[in-house]
């Protein structure tokens, strides 16, 4: 994102205590303007999170994940069907807590 030139002068008041950088001289200005983005400011904030690196997008689907034993894991969804039709129905219960009937 590129500095606006309200950003420049907003970090040059602040840091730089210059109300109007028009009344300036050019070379002095330039300085001054050149450094802002090593002053705690918004060049700084902007630089700082143009640094940071964007989330790569999604990746290629995860390889089946494998018991010890080589056989494929077999994931079941969190739904009362889906765990009253799985063979660990048994071991498994479905239930769900705080609804809003409850008072």
């Amino acid at each position: 994102m590129a500095a606006s030139r309200a950003d420049v002068e907003s970090d040059l008041s602040a840091i730089h205590r210059i109300d109007d950088p028009y009344e300036q001289d050019g070379p002095r200005m330039l300085r001054l303007a050149f450094r802002l983005a090593h002053y705690p400011g918004i060049l700084r904030n902007q630089k700082l999170a143009a640094a940071v690196p964007q989330p790569a997008p999604a990746a290629a689907p995860a390889l089946p994940q494998t018991t010890e034993q080589g056989e494929e894991v077999k994931w079941v969804p969190s739904t009362p069907a889906a765990i009253a039709a799985s063979p660990l129905s048994r071991y498994i219960s479905f239930s769900t807590v705080g609804s809003s009937d409850e008072r």
